[in-house]
C-alpha cells in the first residue's frame, strides 16, 4: 500500500510539473515595488537586467515615464482589465546608435530535461513614439549559464524561439510561440533580440534622425511549459507573429491632429474611410502610396473605425482620437 501511494505521488508530481508554467512571474503583475523611472525591470520580481536597460512599466507606477497606459515610449494598455503590468525592451538599435538590444532575463522553476520537448510563447505589442521602427527577431534564448550584466548573453545570431516576422502591431498583443526540444538542462531564459542587426529586418516609419531608428517593444505573459495546453501556442503553425502582409499599420493610436497609415504594397485601387462610432463616413480618400498621412483636426474625441478597402478586401482598425 505503501509502495502504491508512493508511485501515486511521483506520477501526480510528474503531471503538475508538466503542466505548470515555469516562469514564475510571466505578467510582471509581482514586484518589490512600483516604478519610479525606467530601467527597473529588477523590481518585478524574479526578473533581472541582462544588458542595458529594458523597462518595467505599472499602473501604479509615480511617474508618467513608465506608467500604463501613456509612457515614455508610447501607448498601450494591459493585456486584461485585471492586470496592472508589463515590460519593455530596444530590440533594434541602428548600428549608427549603438546596435546592442536591451536583454532581460529570468531563472526557470525547475531546470528543462534534456530530451522533453517545451512549449514557448510571449506577447509583444510594437511601441511607437520614441521608436520609429519595427523589426523581427523577437525571441528566447535559454542557457545552463546565469548571465549578468557584467557576462551578458552573446548576440550570435541564435535563440531557440524567434519570429521571422517584423512586428507591427501597436494597438494589439501579438503572440510570438514555438516549440524546442531541450538538448541541454537550461535553467535560465533570456527575452531579446539575439541577431545582429545585418541579420535582422526592420521597416522605419518617419526616422529622421538616427535617433528614430529603433523598435521598442513591450512583452508581457511569457510562458515556458512541456505542456502544450499551458501556453499559447499553434503547435501547427509553430513560430507566430503579427503578418504585415494583407494588413495595415496606422499610428499613433491614440491620434491628435493627424494619423498615418502604411500600407503593405498597393496593387489594386485602394480607398481609405473613416467612420464614427455611429456609422456615420467622416473621412474618404483614394490612397495611391505606401505611405498616407491623414488629417484629423476636424474630428471629435471618440472612437473612430478605419477600413481599407481595395478590389479584393476589406481591412478593419479601431482607432481612438484625443485632440483636445
Amino acid at each position: 500500500m505503501k509502495n502504491l501511494l508512493v508511485v501515486f505521488c511521483f506520477v501526480l508530481s510528474f503531471v503538475f510539473v508538466k503542466g505548470q508554467n515555469l516562469v514564475s512571474n510571466p505578467s510582471f503583475e509581482q514586484h518589490s515595488s512600483c516604478p519610479t523611472n525606467v530601467s527597473q525591470i529588477a523590481l518585478a520580481n524574479d526578473w533581472y537586467t541582462l544588458l542595458s536597460t529594458p523597462d518595467y512599466f505599472n499602473t501604479c507606477a509615480t511617474a508618467p515615464i513608465c506608467s500604463i497606459p501613456n509612457n515614455g515610449v508610447g501607448y498601450q494598455n494591459t493585456i486584461t482589465l485585471t492586470d496592472s503590468a508589463y515590460a519593455g525592451f530596444f530590440a533594434y538599435l541602428t548600428p549608427s546608435f549603438c546596435c546592442i538590444p536591451e536583454i532581460m532575463g529570468c531563472q526557470l522553476t525547475n531546470p528543462l530535461n534534456i530530451g522533453q520537448k517545451y512549449y514557448v510563447s510571449f506577447k509583444v505589442s510594437a511601441a511607437y513614439g520614441m521608436s520609429k521602427c519595427f523589426s523581427n527577431k523577437l525571441g528566447a534564448l535559454f542557457s545552463t549559464i546565469p548571465y549578468s550584466t557584467s557576462n551578458p548573453p552573446p548576440i550570435n545570431n541564435y535563440s531557440q524561439i524567434y519570429t521571422n516576422t517584423i512586428i507591427t502591431d501597436t494597438t494589439n498583443w501579438t503572440t510570438i510561440s514555438g516549440s524546442f526540444i531541450a538538448d541541454s538542462a537550461y535553467q535560465y531564459m533570456e527575452i531579446s533580440s539575439f541577431f545582429n542587426p545585418i541579420n535582422t529586418n526592420i521597416i522605419c516609419i518617419n526616422a529622421v534622425t538616427f535617433g528614430d531608428s529603433l523598435s521598442y517593444y513591450y512583452v508581457d505573459n511569457v510562458c515556458v511549459s512541456a505542456d502544450s495546453g499551458t501556453c499559447e501556442v499553434d503547435v501547427n503553425v509553430g513560430i507566430v507573429g503579427s503578418i504585415l502582409n494583407n494588413q495595415f499599420l496606422m499610428y499613433p493610436n491614440p491620434a491628435k491632429n493627424s494619423l498615418t497609415v502604411y500600407l503593405d504594397g498597393i496593387n489594386d485601387k485602394t480607398y481609405l474611410k473613416i467612420y464614427n462610432w455611429f456609422g456615420e463616413l467622416k473621412i474618404e480618400k483614394e490612397v495611391f502610396i505606401a505611405t498616407e498621412m491623414i488629417d484629423i483636426t476636424d474630428l471629435q474625441d471618440g472612437i473612430y473605425i478605419v477600413q481599407i478597402q481595395t478590389e479584393k478586401k476589406l481591412l478593419t482598425r479601431k482607432l481612438i482620437i484625443t485632440n483636445n
